[in-house]
Formats: structure tokens, sequence, C-alpha cells
């Protein structure tokens, strides 16, 4: 690729993410506030194990001449994220040693869950600069790539935090609730993205404004045209979960097969 015209899409990229930086940083952030949530919640274990004993819990087999052939800046990197963990094993702590204080951020996890996935809906946005543009190529290179980017950030923060609340269940002993969990979770999600798509509610209106909410979803929710919306909206959240869970699992287990278990690995897989 000529340097100019890579000159050019980078440009162009940083120029659509400043221009859309309010909806799309407001949007990310929201999404990512249930996965932080997740971490705290539901991965006190590996967090407590992090921060007070070496990471090397879980043994891994290769061969010294391989290990020693490990960059040294892994090792920084280890002590970064070591040092975050540190943190947020000291706060889960002081959540979960008041079970009343848990149940509390559980349910703001259950709240700005459907932040996340409601991410795949700014695709109308999309539309919107691809009909505004005139050049097909800079849609092509440039448009498409960074929206999509963007929703893939979003709808992966879901699954992670959807892997991270079954991981918490499986080691509660309450592994057959997973699915059960996962598709009442969806389905909360699709209502969610209903109204604050549709409705304009925000998470938070739970708090500022419960009765206009209550008041919409007795009145107005059971609908025929809200129920429909709701019920595809479940189908297109459960489509994209399944897989992309799938590739998520995947692809950590690779990682873990090919190089030593890294300590951001361990917030996805036990």
């Amino acid at each position: 690729m000529e340097p100019s015209l890579m000159k050019f899409l980078l440009w162009d990229t940083f120029h659509i993410i400043y221009v859309h930086r309010n909806w799309m940083g407001w949007n990310l952030l929201l999404a990512l506030i249930p996965l932080v949530l997740s971490v705290i919640l539901f991965r006190r274990g590996e967090l407590d194990t992090t921060s007070t004993k070496p990471y090397q819990e879980k043994p891994y087999q290769e061969s010294q001449s391989t290990q020693s052939r490990q960059p040294r800046s892994r090792s920084i990197h280890d002590r970064i994220i070591a040092r975050g963990l540190r943190y947020l094993g000291k706060l889960t702590a002081t959540v979960q040693s008041r079970s009343w204080l848990w149940w509390v951020g559980f349910i703001i996890f259950v709240a700005f869950l459907p932040n996340a996935p409601y991410i795949l809906t700014d695709v109308i946005h999309l539309v919107k600069a691809i009909q505004g543009e005139p050049s097909i190529w800079r849609s092509s290179l440039v448009f498409i790539p960074v929206f999509l980017g963007f929703m893939f950030l979003g709808f992966e923060s879901y699954v992670i935090s959807m892997i991270n609340l079954g991981a918490y269940l499986n080691r509660t002993g309450k592994s057959q609730y997973i699915s059960y969990a996962e598709i009442f979770l969806h389905f909360m999600s699709a209502i969610g993205i209903y109204l604050g798509r549709f409705m304009r509610f925000n998470s938070w209106d739970i708090v500022t404004n419960p009765d206009g909410l209550v008041g919409y979803v007795v009145d107005d929710l059971l609908q025929h045209q809200p129920i429909t919306a709701i019920v595809y909206t479940f189908i297109v959240i459960t489509l994209l979960y399944i897989p992309t869970k799938e590739v998520t699992l995947a692809v950590i287990a690779y990682r873990q097969l090919n190089r030593p278990q890294t300590m951001g690995d361990r917030l996805i897989l036990e």
C-alpha cells in the first residue's frame, strides 16, 4: 500500500473517531461498565489468588529452552496487570464481604448489561455515514472497519461479562444454571435495548425515573409491536452470542496452549 494512501486512511480513521467521539465514547463507556462489574463481582477468587500469590497456580508444561526465549517485556506487562488486579482484588474483597453490597452490585450489573449489546443498534450511524459518503472506497476502507470495530468491542464486552458470570456459577457449584442465566439475560438485554433505542430510557432511569419506566412497561410494553421487536432482538443477540462466545473461549485456549498463561487470560478462563 502506498505510504500516502496509508496516511490518508489513518487520517480519515482518526477524523471519523473524532467526529463521532461523543456517542462512540459514551456508548463504549457504558458497554465497559458491566464488564468491569463482572470482574469485580464474579472473579474474586482469581483476583485474590493473583494479589497474594505468584501467578503460577496452574502448571504449564514447557521446555526450559522455550521459557528462556520468552521476552523480558512480558514480566513488566504481568507486573502492571498484577498491580491492577491487586487493587481489584481488594475492591472485590470489600464488595463480597457484605452480601447486600454484592447484590447491589449485581443489580447494577444487570441494569447496565444491555448497554453492551445496545452498541449493535448503532449500525444506523454506519448506514447514515455510508449514505452521505459518495466514495465507495472510503466507505469500504474507513467507515465500515471503524464502525464494525466499535460494535465488536461493545458486543465482546457483553460476551466476556457473560463468560465471567458463567465462571462464577461454575465455581459456586451452580453450573447447571449457566444456560438459563444466559437466556434470561439475553431476554432482559433485548428489553433494555428496546427501551433504550426506541423509548430513549437509560439504565439509571431505574433510580431517577422509576415511575415513568414502570408506567411504560405496564401500559405499553405488552403491545404487539414492542413484543415483536424484543423477540427479534433476543434472537439476534442469542445467534451472535453463541459463536462469539465459542470463538472467544477458543482463542484464549489456543493462547494457553502456545505460551505460558498470562494474567489477562485468567480473567476469561479458569
